[in-house]
């Protein structure tokens, strides 16, 4: 599986959130899991189930760009707003925004900025644009930025450019490998 995720555990019993991400992030997920239902995007389920599929009625995936309610109770008398937005990252890589008593958290997971980020209307709503682009996002509480790159010295080519750029970087490395190899047999 390329793609893995972040837990975030909201309450018991546990409703997690996967947010695609390093192999770090999967800490804690077995074959065995039954700590609570995992929400996720719909290729992260994919992605997770063909690893684990014994974990297929666990995992619901929600869709990006829309409004999901949350239960954190059996009882269904507290619950949460839920919205992913694609994270231009990973396949399935999402930012969360949670609204509920707790305040409106944004969490990133990792993530990719882009301008074309501005144009998101839940978090950058069209009546609060304006010229200057001063205080045109929603009011966040608390931002969980999860982002190990997130330094200008570190330049990345964009999703765009990437089918054009891998096959030449994997060609580069297959005839380093062979070059590197032929030195270390010697004549």
């Amino acid at each position: 599986m390329s793609s893995t995720s972040t837990f975030l555990a909201i309450s018991t019993p546990v409703p997690i959130l996967l947010l695609p991400g390093s192999l770090d992030h999967t800490i804690g997920l077995t074959p065995t899991w039954n700590h609570g239902t995992i929400y996720c995007s719909a290729i992260t389920k994919r992605l997770l189930v063909d690893k684990y599929p014994n974990l297929q009625d666990l995992v619901v995936p929600l869709d990006m760009n829309v409004e999901h309610w949350i239960y954190l109770n059996q009882e269904k008398t507290e619950g949460v707003s839920v919205h992913l937005f694609d994270a231009n990252h990973i396949l399935g890589a999402a930012m969360i925004l949670f609204r509920g008593k707790m305040g409106t958290i944004l969490h990133t997971g990792d993530f990719r900025y882009t301008d074309r980020m501005l144009e998101n209307p839940v978090l950058f709503p069209p009546h609060l644009k304006n010229e200057r682009l001063k205080q045109i996002a929603i009011d966040i509480d608390q931002l969980v930025l999860d982002n190990t790159f997130c330094d200008p010295k570190f330049t990345h080519p964009s999703k765009v450019s990437l089918p054009l750029i891998i096959p030449v970087t994997v060609a580069r490395g297959v005839s380093d490998s062979d070059r590197h190899r032929r030195e270390a047999q010697g004549p």
